[in-house]
């Protein structure tokens, strides 16, 4: 890889700060600090706003204001970064244990608990209606059923299967937020098969995996964590346009935009962790043997052994007291010369 060349600032502060940095939290953090300078600029904690001259101060601000700029985004970005877990967590539904949050989390589970019920009944009753019997081929003979109507009920049921396939097989396993659903739902599908839990071996996987398997990874995590951190600097803009704009009766419409903002992003990391899932799968399918491999263990030669050989690793990675016992296959000494 080449050194970034020293006319391109924008290449040389990616190549400084880090990609992952530059991406999840410098640019997000410059997009709020941009909008609060044009909030500020255009008076409106004084009297009227206007952005007109907001957005031309913004446009002037010369070296050193460009670098002010940066600087703060940098500083808000940092100050953003280690609460990127915590977030994440949040978005998910892990709300603490008050009364309060308790209550709260117990509607939001009922409400999606019943949504995805609901969703198995619809998905039913168009089973139902098409009238599919599978052979022991898995051939299908839809019913006595007009072009138009199998068209309709197939749709119903495809829309309702993409719907449902966003909360975990399990209801016991139904979170408070669609976020949270859907990593959930990742996260107890894959590897399921064979009982192998992606959450504690996702960093061994991930040091055994390809380059390219990895970086496809990383690459979706690096989307999620795009639209979740986008997401809350909006709804900082959303507070700071509520702040200046309150005494301005009809200018407070600006901060729907921001706050519009917000809901998409969230909208937008529903359907990065849908990818996230798809990869972390991708991960483990492609990449479990080469594990279990680096951590000498027998590879199995059917699902079934594979399910003993999972039970093996479980119990040696959570329960250090036990003493169940594994026997090692060693690679073959290279031969001598």
């Amino acid at each position: 890889m080449t050194a970034p060349e020293a006319s391109n600032p924008t290449s040389a502060l990616a190549a400084t700060v880090g990609r992952y940095f530059t991406v999840v939290s410098l640019v997000p953090s410059l997009l709020l600090v941009a909008f609060i300078t044009v909030l500020a600029r255009s008076g409106a904690w004084s009297h009227e706003p206007d952005f007109g001259v907001g957005i031309g101060a913004l446009t002037r601000l010369g070296v050193g204001g460009t670098f002010v700029l940066i600087l703060s985004a940098l500083a808000l970005g940092a100050v953003l970064h280690p609460l990127q877990f915590a977030l994440v967590q949040f978005l998910e539904g892990y709300w603490g244990v008050s009364s309060f949050w308790g209550a709260l989390r117990e509607n939001r589970i009922r409400h999606h608990a019943a949504r995805s019920q609901d969703l198995d009944l619809r998905i039913a009753s168009e089973t139902i209606k098409l009238g599919q019997v599978e052979d022991n081929d898995g051939k299908v003979s839809p019913s006595n059923l007009t072009d138009l109507e199998l068209a309709y009920h197939s749709a119903e049921k495809v829309a309702a299967e993409r719907l449902r396939s966003i909360y975990p097989a399990n209801s016991y396993h139904i979170m408070p937020t669609r976020l949270g659903n859907v990593l959930r739902a990742a996260e107890t599908r894959a590897g399921a098969a064979v009982g192998l839990d992606i959450i504690n071996f996702a960093p061994h996987l991930m040091m055994v995996a390809r380059r390219e398997h990895a970086a496809y990874v990383n690459d979706q995590r690096t989307a999620l964590d795009l639209a979740i951190r986008t997401c809350l600097v909006c709804l900082l803009g959303f507070a700071a346009a509520l702040l200046y704009l309150w005494p301005h009766k009809l200018w407070l419409l600006i901060s729907l935009v921001p706050f519009g903002s917000a809901w998409l992003c969230y909208q937008g990391a529903v359907a990065a962790a849908q990818e996230y899932g798809a990869a972390l799968r991708m991960l483990l399918d492609l990449n479990r043997f080469a594990m279990y491999e680096q951590m000498r263990l027998p590879l199995p030669l059917s699902t079934a052994g594979e399910r003993k050989t999972v039970w093996a690793l479980k119990a040696l990675n959570s329960d250090p007291n036990n003493e169940y016992s594994v026997r090692y296959r060693h690679p073959s000494p290279p031969p001598a010369t």
